[in-house]
């Protein structure tokens, strides 16, 4: 019965009581407003630059942060082994 009832409250019933607590603390607001950022990037690329090279740029980017990540535990690996 309780799963019945939990499922009733909508999120907009929460929503007041967590802004609340967002801006009354300044620590929240920053992580809320940081983590918000790459939505607002992305949105921001794709009205202006276009859905396709908002895509294919967020490919390349993620792509080299790939690469780097393997190649660093790579040399990392390497390095413990010699030792």
């Amino acid at each position: 019965m309780k799963v019945f009832q939990l499922r009733k409250q909508r999120p907009q019933d929460h929503s007041p009581q967590v802004a609340d607590f967002i801006a009354k603390h300044d620590t929240m607001r920053l992580v809320v407003s940081w983590s918000l950022l790459p939505i607002v990037g992305v949105s921001w690329m794709t009205i202006h630059l276009g859905p396709a090279f908002t895509i294919i740029l967020i490919v390349l980017i993620l792509g080299v942060i790939g690469i780097g990540a393997v190649s660093l535990f790579r040399i990392t690996r390497l390095r413990g082994y010699k030792t």
